[in-house]
Protein backbone atom coordinates (compact mmCIF):
# COMPACT_ATOMS: atom_id res chain seq x y z
CA UNK A 1 0.00 0.00 0.00
CA UNK A 2 1.38 3.58 -0.97
CA UNK A 3 2.32 5.82 1.52
CA UNK A 4 0.36 9.67 1.47
CA UNK A 5 2.33 11.98 0.60
CA UNK A 6 2.50 15.41 1.80
CA UNK A 7 4.98 18.65 0.70
CA UNK A 8 5.49 21.48 2.18
CA UNK A 9 5.78 24.87 -0.34
CA UNK A 10 8.20 27.80 2.50
CA UNK A 11 7.67 31.12 1.15
CA UNK A 12 10.22 33.59 2.00
CA UNK A 13 8.87 36.63 0.37
CA UNK A 14 7.52 39.44 2.33
CA UNK A 15 4.54 40.58 -0.02
CA UNK A 16 1.48 38.64 0.01
CA UNK A 17 1.61 38.26 -4.02
CA UNK A 18 5.50 37.84 -5.76
CA UNK A 19 6.71 35.88 -8.71
CA UNK A 20 8.22 33.38 -6.05
CA UNK A 21 4.69 32.58 -4.08
CA UNK A 22 2.96 32.54 -7.80
CA UNK A 23 6.10 30.18 -8.48
CA UNK A 24 5.30 28.42 -5.60
CA UNK A 25 1.41 27.94 -6.19
CA UNK A 26 2.15 26.62 -9.62
CA UNK A 27 4.94 23.77 -8.26
CA UNK A 28 1.99 22.72 -6.50
CA UNK A 29 -0.51 22.26 -8.37
CA UNK A 30 1.83 20.44 -10.46
CA UNK A 31 2.62 17.63 -7.85
CA UNK A 32 0.35 14.52 -9.00
CA UNK A 33 -2.90 14.17 -8.09
CA UNK A 34 -2.44 11.58 -5.19
CA UNK A 35 -0.39 13.88 -2.93
CA UNK A 36 -1.02 16.64 -1.18
CA UNK A 37 0.49 20.00 -0.37
CA UNK A 38 0.08 23.39 1.48
CA UNK A 39 2.32 26.60 1.62
CA UNK A 40 3.55 27.97 4.55
CA UNK A 41 4.90 31.58 4.94
CA UNK A 42 8.15 32.12 6.94
CA UNK A 43 9.01 36.22 6.73
CA UNK A 44 9.50 37.18 9.92
CA UNK A 45 12.03 35.31 12.22
CA UNK A 46 15.05 36.63 14.89
CA UNK A 47 18.20 37.59 13.63
CA UNK A 48 19.87 34.23 14.70
CA UNK A 49 21.52 34.05 17.91
CA UNK A 50 20.93 30.97 19.78
CA UNK A 51 22.75 31.83 23.19
CA UNK A 52 19.65 32.95 24.68
CA UNK A 53 18.08 29.88 23.78
CA UNK A 54 15.72 28.62 20.30
CA UNK A 55 12.59 30.99 19.44
CA UNK A 56 9.06 28.30 19.95
CA UNK A 57 8.52 29.50 16.13
CA UNK A 58 11.39 28.03 15.13
CA UNK A 59 10.70 24.42 16.96
CA UNK A 60 6.86 24.66 14.89
CA UNK A 61 8.68 25.20 11.62
CA UNK A 62 11.32 22.08 12.31
CA UNK A 63 7.97 19.93 13.17
CA UNK A 64 6.55 21.17 10.24
CA UNK A 65 9.64 20.11 8.02
CA UNK A 66 10.26 16.87 9.53
CA UNK A 67 6.34 15.80 9.37
CA UNK A 68 6.11 16.54 5.58
CA UNK A 69 7.00 14.03 2.99
CA UNK A 70 9.47 16.66 1.36
CA UNK A 71 9.99 20.39 0.96
CA UNK A 72 10.07 22.71 -2.35
CA UNK A 73 11.30 26.50 -1.30
CA UNK A 74 11.30 29.30 -3.48
CA UNK A 75 14.07 31.66 -3.42
CA UNK A 76 14.01 35.42 -3.51
CA UNK A 77 16.45 36.91 -6.30
CA UNK A 78 18.34 39.70 -4.19
CA UNK A 79 21.46 40.88 -6.16
CA UNK A 80 22.77 37.83 -7.27
CA UNK A 81 22.39 36.24 -3.92
CA UNK A 82 18.99 35.27 -1.63
CA UNK A 83 17.27 36.63 1.25
CA UNK A 84 18.80 36.60 4.74
CA UNK A 85 15.00 35.11 5.94
CA UNK A 86 15.99 32.09 4.11
CA UNK A 87 19.74 31.74 5.61
CA UNK A 88 18.52 32.96 9.24
CA UNK A 89 16.04 30.33 8.88
CA UNK A 90 18.75 27.46 7.86
CA UNK A 91 21.16 28.86 10.64
CA UNK A 92 18.38 28.16 13.41
CA UNK A 93 17.54 25.00 11.83
CA UNK A 94 20.67 24.03 12.08
CA UNK A 95 21.11 24.74 16.18
CA UNK A 96 18.49 22.09 16.83
CA UNK A 97 19.81 18.83 17.76
CA UNK A 98 16.91 16.72 16.32
CA UNK A 99 18.30 16.78 12.43
CA UNK A 100 14.80 18.53 10.59
CA UNK A 101 16.38 18.10 7.37
CA UNK A 102 18.20 15.35 7.49
CA UNK A 103 17.62 12.82 4.39
CA UNK A 104 14.40 15.07 3.18
CA UNK A 105 14.26 16.06 0.00
CA UNK A 106 13.77 19.36 -1.55
CA UNK A 107 13.21 20.76 -4.61
CA UNK A 108 14.66 25.00 -4.73
CA UNK A 109 13.01 26.86 -7.54
CA UNK A 110 13.39 31.17 -8.19
CA UNK A 111 11.77 33.38 -10.49
CA UNK A 112 13.32 37.16 -11.19
CA UNK A 113 12.44 40.29 -12.90
CA UNK A 114 15.19 39.80 -15.08
CA UNK A 115 17.33 37.47 -17.22
CA UNK A 116 19.46 35.97 -15.01
CA UNK A 117 16.97 33.95 -13.24
CA UNK A 118 17.86 32.63 -9.60
CA UNK A 119 21.16 30.69 -10.26
CA UNK A 120 23.32 33.14 -7.89
CA UNK A 121 21.34 32.43 -4.55
CA UNK A 122 20.59 28.63 -5.33
CA UNK A 123 24.67 28.03 -5.46
CA UNK A 124 24.36 29.43 -1.85
CA UNK A 125 21.35 27.69 -0.31
CA UNK A 126 21.94 23.97 -1.94
CA UNK A 127 25.20 23.54 -0.09
CA UNK A 128 23.65 25.20 3.17
CA UNK A 129 20.86 22.64 2.64
CA UNK A 130 23.19 19.69 2.00
CA UNK A 131 25.50 20.37 4.91
CA UNK A 132 22.37 19.96 7.08
CA UNK A 133 21.90 16.57 5.21
CA UNK A 134 18.72 17.51 3.02
CA UNK A 135 18.50 15.54 -0.15
CA UNK A 136 18.08 18.37 -3.13
CA UNK A 137 16.93 18.39 -6.44
CA UNK A 138 17.26 21.39 -9.11
CA UNK A 139 16.79 21.81 -12.27
CA UNK A 140 17.71 24.99 -14.20
CA UNK A 141 15.24 24.83 -16.64
CA UNK A 142 12.47 25.48 -14.08
CA UNK A 143 13.64 28.51 -12.75
CA UNK A 144 12.14 31.51 -14.28
CA UNK A 145 13.68 34.83 -15.71
CA UNK A 146 11.63 37.71 -16.86
CA UNK A 147 8.71 36.39 -14.45
CA UNK A 148 6.49 39.53 -15.68
CA UNK A 149 5.60 37.92 -19.02
CA UNK A 150 5.34 34.45 -17.70
CA UNK A 151 2.63 35.10 -15.27
CA UNK A 152 -0.95 36.44 -16.36
CA UNK A 153 -2.82 39.15 -14.43
CA UNK A 154 -4.52 36.44 -12.01
CA UNK A 155 -1.15 34.60 -11.30
CA UNK A 156 -0.84 31.66 -13.31
CA UNK A 157 1.84 30.63 -14.90
CA UNK A 158 1.28 30.79 -18.82
CA UNK A 159 5.08 29.64 -19.98
CA UNK A 160 4.31 25.41 -21.21
CA UNK A 161 8.07 24.90 -21.04
CA UNK A 162 8.51 26.37 -17.52
CA UNK A 163 5.29 24.21 -16.74
CA UNK A 164 7.12 20.85 -17.89
CA UNK A 165 10.58 21.40 -16.60
CA UNK A 166 8.51 22.41 -12.80
CA UNK A 167 6.25 18.99 -13.35
CA UNK A 168 9.24 17.89 -14.37
CA UNK A 169 11.00 18.72 -11.09
CA UNK A 170 8.04 17.84 -9.18
CA UNK A 171 7.83 14.12 -10.18
CA UNK A 172 11.48 13.68 -9.21
CA UNK A 173 10.52 14.89 -5.60
CA UNK A 174 7.93 12.68 -5.44
CA UNK A 175 10.24 9.71 -6.29
CA UNK A 176 13.04 11.00 -4.25
CA UNK A 177 11.02 11.08 -1.42
CA UNK A 178 9.11 7.21 -1.80
CA UNK A 179 12.81 5.83 -2.35
CA UNK A 180 13.89 7.23 0.70
CA UNK A 181 11.09 6.54 3.14
CA UNK A 182 11.55 7.79 6.37
CA UNK A 183 13.84 10.54 6.75
CA UNK A 184 14.23 10.15 11.06
CA UNK A 185 14.17 5.89 10.60
CA UNK A 186 16.95 6.31 7.68
CA UNK A 187 18.95 8.73 9.65
CA UNK A 188 18.73 6.58 13.34
CA UNK A 189 19.82 2.87 11.13
CA UNK A 190 22.90 5.18 9.65
CA UNK A 191 24.03 6.09 13.47
CA UNK A 192 23.60 2.90 14.63
CA UNK A 193 25.96 1.97 12.37
CA UNK A 194 28.39 3.95 13.87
Amino acid sequence: MRTHLHFIGISLSRYKTSYDRLLLDAAGRLLPKDTTFEVRRVTTLPVFNDQYGIPECIYEIADTIKCSSGLYITIPNHIYTCSLTLTNMLGWLHALNDYPLMNKPVAVLGASKGSFKSFGGHKLIMSQLQYQGAVTLYRKEANIDQAAQKFDADGNLLNEASKFFIWKLMGELVELSQRLGSPLKLFHEEEAKL
